[in-house]
């Protein structure tokens, strides 16, 4: 028993002496850290030291350099010695040159509300959706979403022209800051989607504002008027909503992720709406939830929805063109166009009921059928021509091209509106295939400064054009 017990010590006491032999390793271990611990920390403070006197000799060039007087030769020098804001007088090529390093959230949501020129160049220039179309993407997926600027209204200014289309007068007026524009079957009514998140309701005939529509908490992006009257709104923050006849809102509809673009009504109480993510939500009856998500290939923006028959045909703004028919809404037909987008409707062309009508950012018209029959064809109208073939290809010099940028056709297919660049509109009236151009009205723009953003053509004739400034009426 003594020896057991002794040999039971030793083992003990053996077992105390390795594991004091680990811990004065490790306390080496910790030691030589703190050492090369301390060591770093006086380079850090040395280096620290080095870097505030240098900042302090830049604070002081940079006070000596705001003190010095500056030429008065110098761009940025006006009278009285005001210093004027750079983006004015600085050349779009080196704003995209600036902007290629704003993040996502900056550029779309911050830089493209700095003011109308920064807008028109992040949203409409087609070098610049070139630049930063991977950011795009980025924002158009639902992550971002942007509560846009509330901008005043300017005071309402009607103002005439000479010109006359079918005898009637062309009238026009200012509202501010537009998003949308949808007119009501009966061509009576004009509703205008503002950026400071009213509808406004105008009397075609007077152009005098009849009522405003208020709810919604975001730029109205999307508007439109069902066969029974029933106006319908899209806003930026993805919301929809319903409105009865007498302006009262009917019910909220709520389903998208980001931005509402584009709305259409369906023949069966049917709504469809398009988004910035390139999502299409079905909406059935006086549901207030969508019933079915239809998401296109590219995920990019919808400039464009129609409902033809069984067909749903969408477009979006990199140039797919996407065709879902059948009660399962399958995916029939898909085309792709070799520009980006700026309008999209659809018409008759011919003996055909159906046709895709485009118009690329290469200032080209295009067509495609919707049954699939009529392969997508690309047309360039020169600048001098009185004419054009519809459905025709035709291919021209870019210096000879007219620099289409919005199209309207009318419900018979007979009578097709173009704006161009410049904001001449040019009415083409024809058999349905070969047009002849009618009118011409040169510049009608209230604002000479920005583009005209889109055509309405109603069932009678009356034409509308509108920009962010104001509508025009014939």
């Amino acid at each position: 028993l003594r020896d057991s017990l002794i040999a039971l010590r030793m083992e003990r006491i053996c077992e105390l002496k390795r594991q004091l032999a680990d811990l004065q390793s490790e306390q080496n271990s910790l030691a030589a850290a703190v050492k090369t611990a301390r060591r770093a920390l006086m380079e850090a403070e040395a280096k620290l030291r080095g870097v505030t006197i240098v900042v302090h000799q830049l604070e002081g060039q940079l006070k000596e350099a705001a003190d010095a007087p500056v030429p008065e030769d110098h761009p940025l020098c006006v009278a009285g010695g005001r210093a004027t804001d750079p983006t004015t007088w600085l050349p779009d090529e080196l704003l995209v040159a600036c902007l290629i390093y704003l993040t996502a959230s900056d550029l779309f949501l911050s830089a493209r509300l700095v003011c109308r020129r920064w807008y028109h160049l992040v949203q409409r220039d087609p070098v610049a959706k070139v630049v930063w179309a991977g950011r795009w993407s980025l924002y158009a997926s639902g992550a971002l979403h942007a509560r846009w600027l509330e901008v005043g209204d300017e005071p309402a200014d009607r103002w005439g022209s000479d010109d006359d289309y079918e005898n009637t007068q062309e009238d026009g007026m200012r509202f501010g800051d537009i998003a949308s524009v949808a007119m009501s079957p009966c061509e009576a009514r004009l509703y205008v989607g503002t950026w400071n998140d009213v509808i406004k309701v105008v009397d075609t005939r007077t152009l005098e504002v009849v009522t405003e529509l208020r709810g919604h908490r975001a730029t109205v992006s999307a508007l439109v008027v069902t066969p029974s009257g029933t106006l319908v709104s899209g806003a930026f923050d993805g919301t929809m909503r319903v409105w009865g006849g007498d302006g009262t809102p009917l019910r909220d509809l709520v389903g998208h992720r980001c931005g509402v673009t584009a709305i259409v009504a369906g023949k069966t109480n049917t709504l469809y709406s398009g988004a910035f993510n390139g999502v299409v939500l079905v909406w059935e009856g006086e549901a207030t939830r969508p019933t079915r998500e239809l998401t296109t290939g590219d995920r990019s923006k919808v400039v464009g929805l129609a409902q033809r028959g069984d067909a749903l045909v969408c477009a979006t703004e990199t140039g797919v063109v996407t065709v879902w028919r059948g009660q399962d809404f399958a995916c029939d037909t898909e085309w792709r166009v070799s520009s980006y987008l700026e309008a999209f409707t659809v018409a008759p062309l011919g003996l055909r009921p159906d046709v895709v009508w485009l118009v690329l950012s290469n200032h080209a018209l295009a067509w495609v059928d919707v049954a699939g029959e009529l392969p997508l064809r690309e047309h360039h109208i020169d600048r001098g021509a009185h004419e054009f073939q519809a459905g025709e290809a035709r291919h021209a010099n870019p210096d000879e091209r007219r620099t289409l940028d919005m199209v309207a056709v009318s419900s018979d297919g007979q009578t097709v509106a173009t704006a161009e660049c410049n904001g001449s509109i040019s009415i083409w009236v024809g058999d349905g295939v070969q047009f002849s151009r009618h009118a011409v009205f040169e510049d009608v723009r209230l604002d000479p400064s920005e583009p005209i953003e889109g055509l309405v053509m109603g069932t009678s004739g009356r034409l509308v054009a509108w920009q962010s400034s104001g509508v025009i009426v014939w």
